[in-house]
């Protein structure tokens, strides 16, 4: 071979060679584990990490002779976790939020999957999948976490997130099978983050997933809850929601085991906690499981995590009328964490329009706004202060069981002064509510035995002050105080068992809760120095209650939920049985018919009076419930419904009735004898039936409902009427029509409400009125209820729209939101009421006030979390 040749030969190999070594260099593919030692050595550096977590990942492209910015931030881009610098020789690594793109298709055909829904946890991520079976969302991952996939007709697909993110995963297949009877839901009930069980019939809320509603961007949940049919708020106060035509204080509430009497800020406008700690909520509109006890109506249990925080996240927020913020903290990693929330009202002057709206609903049709409208008579403006915090204490214990504490503190005060410039007077009043709870939990589960039980105890304490004042020319001359003063405490201890079998569960337990009510009424003339006391002190009561349940999933496609409960009321020495039972019945894959009965019990109640203000004292007074004859208020409701569901479709209807025996009020009446007036309690019956119905559509991302409600609430009290009338909140028909969007970090919604007009009692005032002396309608003889005209039906228009703006690098989230209420600023008119006055003399005078529902109300909200 020439020798010019062969040179030329070597050359082109060794040239062909060398940029093949430079290219492998430029395309170096390395194990995570293997890129992370060599950085540590040759930068003396050092990481903290889980050897296990980041075995399996592999790094493409890698080039190792870059600077370590640049390695980190490619490390940072290529792999999900966080390589947070300590010092400048130490660094933290540990999984960080990440967006996913997955395709989810038919294991056989291959065609896409549209609405399958995605849980971790047992709770849903905010997202489904499209018509081409594509879904994308945002999650926080830790090494042992699952994400389920589930759909109406094909097998339940879990994978492990670790597992999806070492082999870069992009594809779910998932087979069509038959859907378990004992965990169908209808998932994305009204949109994502609400499905519906069909075990109980209740309606659970998942707060984190939870996508926008109309006019609500700020999460207030119990707001939130109106836009489920059978809840409703005439007024669309958070305070006064009635369950299936329930009164408010029928309502059950718990948050983490605490019961809350407290109707919310602004007399009961919003809700008195904040929700940013809540995790899920479970809604039961139709009765309630045997563990649950206390009220006759609906139940709202409110729960924050039960897991111990693996990293420290932090939110800030405000809108236009509180600010908010929370942590949620490792205090030592996976063994002991914190979470804290706190939300208040803002500290200047400014009134937004929001604010005013709130105000006016508040004080509307009351004896506020009826003296600020009277010649040369001055309302000031009503200050309205806040604050609630609420926290958790949680405890890994491993074998020897999970702790959790749990503080509720909430503190609500509002002043208001009259002035009257002709007479030269002031009427102060000063309103405080104030609510403190602690509770705890005790859970350990037994997985080899299947055995989980539970040891709980709560504490809560209510207090309402009123002081209200006269004062002619800067001296006192009338004091009125009335103090209202509720201690609650229980303990539980509760045992669940699952077999396999023809019963899957049976769950155990026992309570034994203990109430006392002080009441005081003081009402002083300075002057003459002669007061006027009725105390009823340190009045207790306790409660043993015995109960059971257990769930046949499956017998010829039947489902039954059975419970009893069984309750030793000290306060009437009586012993109540209460079976409550659940039963669907599987038709296909796709129809559910679903039918309920219950008995339940209440021994605290509120007084019932004929219009539907809160700022009479007698309206937020709480007190033992004994009727005429001795007994406490009982209730039974039963349900009768059915569900059709496909990936795209959802109806949803229920048939309820409902009846309430002893609720109460009190009046005036005429003793012929003695031609004077007698206070005494009125006793009476609730009956509510209706029809409820549901229609929803998914496509791709939008969630486009309409929800309709046809009832009819009565009120039987034989002293004043001879026969049953519509109550005074009774709404024949209330339609909805709202759609929610949400593609990546855009959310929106918009609803029209129209609700029919409400009784007209004013040409026929029989029933008990507030406000004190010489107050209320002076009862003879029972009368017939005769013909009921209606106030005029209302309609409003709500939207909502917020962007998230996430930094994947720095792990902040940013949410920008805006909502209106009665966006066309619709002038609804709910009541004409007539008001009592008080003013010379033991007699009172009324005046006519109109009462409309919130006008247009702007918000924003502002959210950084991080």
């Amino acid at each position: 071979m020439d020798f010019k040749i062969y040179r030329f030969v070597v050359f082109f190999f060794f040239i062909l060679q060398h940029q093949t070594i430079l290219s492998q260099n430029q395309n170096l593919s390395i194990a995570l584990s293997e890129a992370i030692n060599n950085i540590q050595r040759e930068e003396n550096i050092s990481f903290s990490f889980d050897p296990d977590l980041i075995q399996g990942f592999i790094l493409r492209n890698y080039d190792p002779s870059s600077s370590l910015a640049l390695k980190l931030s490619f490390l940072t881009e290529n792999s999900p976790f966080s390589y947070q610098k300590v010092n400048e020789s130490y660094f933290l690594i540990k999984p960080r939020l990440i967006n996913l793109t997955l395709s989810i298709k038919e294991k056989n055909s291959e065609s896409g999957i549209p609405g399958v829904y995605i849980k971790k946890y047992d709770q849903y991520i905010q997202s489904v999948s499209n018509s081409e079976g594509k879904i994308n969302f945002n999650i926080d991952w830790q090494k042992n976490d699952t994400l389920t996939f589930e759909s109406l007709g094909y097998t339940t697909q879990k994978v492990s997130v670790l597992e999806l993110l070492r082999n870069r995963i992009r594809f779910i297949l998932m087979e069509e099978g038959s859907t378990l009877l004992n965990e169908l839901v209808v998932t994305s009930y009204l949109n994502p983050g609400i499905s519906a069980d069909q075990q109980n019939h209740s309606v659970k809320i998942a707060n984190g997933e939870l996508g926008i509603l109309p006019g609500d961007v700020d999460k207030d949940l119990l707001v939130s809850l109106k836009s489920i049919p059978g809840i409703h708020s005439v007024t669309g106060r958070a305070g006064e929601l009635r369950i299936r035509g329930g009164l408010p204080d029928h309502n059950l509430i718990l948050f983490n085991d605490i019961p809350i009497f407290h109707k919310g800020y602004y007399f009961g406008t919003v809700s008195p906690f904040s929700t940013d700690i809540v995790e899920k909520a479970t809604i039961y509109r139709s009765g309630y499981t045997s563990a649950l006890d206390g009220r006759v109506g609906g139940a709202i249990i409110l729960e924050s995590t039960d897991k111990v925080p693996d990293s420290l996240r932090i939110g800030l927020a405000t809108n236009s009328y509180f600010g908010s913020a929370y942590v949620k903290a490792p205090i030592i990693k996976e063994k002991i964490g914190l979470t804290l929330s706190f939300r208040g009202a803002h500290p200047f002057e400014l009134i937004t329009p929001k604010e005013s709206a709130f105000e006016d609903i508040a004080i509307a049709a009351s004896i506020l706004s009826v003296m600020d409208e009277r010649r040369n008579v001055e309302l000031k403006p009503v200050d309205f202060n806040f604050w609630d915090l609420n926290s958790s204490i949680l405890i890994d214990g491993g074998k020897t069981g999970d702790f959790k504490l749990n503080l509720l503190t909430i503190n609500n005060t509002i002043q208001t002064k009259l002035i009257d410039n002709n007479l030269s007077t002031e009427e102060n009043r000063l309103f405080e509510l104030d609510n403190n709870g602690i509770s705890g939990r005790w859970k350990k589960k037994w997985t080899t035995r299947t055995l989980t039980a539970y040891v709980s105890s709560s504490t809560y304490k209510y207090r309402l002050l009123n002081n209200l004042s006269d004062i002619i020319n800067g001296d006192t001359i009338i004091n009125r105080i009335t103090f209202n003063e509720v201690n609650h405490h229980r303990l539980g201890v509760d045992f669940s068992q699952t077999f396999k079998g023809i019963v899957s569960s049976l769950n155990l337990g026992y309570s034994l809760s203990n109430t006392s009510i002080n009441f005081n009424l003081r009402d002083t003339d300075v002057i003459d120095q002669t007061p006027r006391s009725m105390q009823l002190a340190n009045q207790s009561a306790s409660t043993n209650g015995l109960y059971g349940n257990f769930l046949i999933p499956n017998i010829d496609n039947f489902m039954f939920d059975i419970g009893i409960r069984g309750n030793h009321y000290e306060l009437t020495k009586s012993i109540r049985i209460e079976p409550r039972i659940f039963i669907n019945y599987f038709l296909n894959k796709h129809f559910t018919f679903k039918t309920s009965f219950g008995l339940y019990s209440q021994d605290l109640t509120q007084n019932i009076f004929f219009d539907l203000s809160d700022i009479p004292n007698e309206k937020l007074i709480w007190f033992f419930s004994r009727g005429r004859n001795g007994q406490i208020i009982t209730s039974w409701q039963g349900l009768f419904g059915g569900t059709y569901q496909t990936k795209n479709w959802l109806f949803d209807f229920d048939f309820y009735y409902k009846e309430v025996d002893d609720i109460a009020t009190s009046g005036n009446f005429r003793d012929n004898r003695s031609m004077t007036l007698i206070n005494r309690r009125l006793d009476g019956i609730l009956t509510s039936k209706g029809f409820d119905f549901l229609f929803k559509y998914r496509f791709d991302h939008l969630d486009l409902w309409t929800s309709y409600t046809l009832s009819r609430t009565e009120l039987t009290f034989l002293d004043i009427k001879t026969d049953p009338f519509p109550a005074n909140y009774d709404q024949t028909h209330n339609f909805s029509i709202a759609a929610s969007y949400q593609k990546y970090c855009l959310r929106a919604s918009l609803g029209w409400f129209l609700n029919s007009g409400l009784p007209n009692y004013l040409e026929n005032r029989f029933f008990p009125g507030t406000g004190g002396r010489g107050s209320g309608q002076i009862i003879t003889e029972p009368t017939p209820t005769g013909n009921v005209s209606r106030f005029s039906s209302t309609h409003q228009l709500d939207a909502s729209i917020a962007y998230q703006i996430m930094a994947k690098k720095k792990g902040y989230r940013l949410t920008l939101g805006l909502s209106v209420l009665n966006l066309y600023n619709r002038k609804n008119l709910l009541e004409t009421a007539a008001i009592d006055l008080i003013r010379n003399g033991p007699m009172s005078n009324t005046q006519e006030a109109d009462r409309f529902t919130i006008g247009f109300a702007p918000d924003f909200m502002i959210k950084l979390e991080w």
